[in-house]
């Protein structure tokens, strides 16, 4: 309002007209052809594709360990031993180690196909993606529900110290699956 009086329909036109255009400006900024916001270039794009490298190859790697040689994984902390957790748990995590070895390679690899600037980045960075997401909010929320029951799965410390990867893990997982779907629009 101005002195009082109320606007005009043609003034409150006006005014929606820049606020929508500066709105629309913000959006394209993010999800539009050039995403100045979201992604940086070709800069942003590497340091991207190098942190889920790195973090989901440590996923990878770590579960094929637990997989293949688990009291080699147990003695570099990368899963609990066997006297310190339940027996139902230490299975399961074993067959969780198992499987991961076979469907978690996916997300490093879409890392490096978007550091090469593959076409196909965006469709394994979508699957991978969704793989990390599934992986870390099933591995937060069944240690949560396991504590809660009083199962031992560990020392504090310890779920401490995965409770804070899987994090990371889904993290990277839900970028990679953002930059995918900004890809692909």
């Amino acid at each position: 309002m101005t002195d009082g009086k109320k606007r005009s329909d043609s003034e409150k036109d006006k005014y929606f007209r820049v606020w929508n255009f500066y709105l629309h400006g913000l959006l394209m900024d993010f999800v539009g052809p050039n995403r100045r916001l979201w992604r940086g270039g070709r800069f942003m794009d590497t340091a991207i594709a190098i942190i889920i490298i790195l973090l989901g190859a440590l996923a990878w790697v770590g579960q094929l360990f637990s997989a293949l040689v688990p009291l080699t994984a147990a003695r570099l902390g990368l899963i609990e031993s066997e006297e310190m957790v339940d027996p139902a748990f230490y299975a399961d995590a074993r067959g969780e180690a198992i499987w991961d070895s076979f469907v978690l390679w996916g997300l490093p690899l879409a890392g490096v196909l978007l550091l090469l600037e593959h076409p196909w980045w965006p469709h394994l960075g979508l699957a991978g993606g969704a793989i990390y997401l599934y992986f870390a909010g099933r591995g937060v929320i069944s240690r949560m529900m396991l504590r809660r029951r009083e199962i031992r799965i560990g020392l504090p410390s310890t779920a401490l110290v995965f409770n804070v990867a899987l994090l990371l893990w889904g993290i990277s997982g839900g970028a990679m699956v953002a930059l995918s779907l900004l890809a692909r629009s």
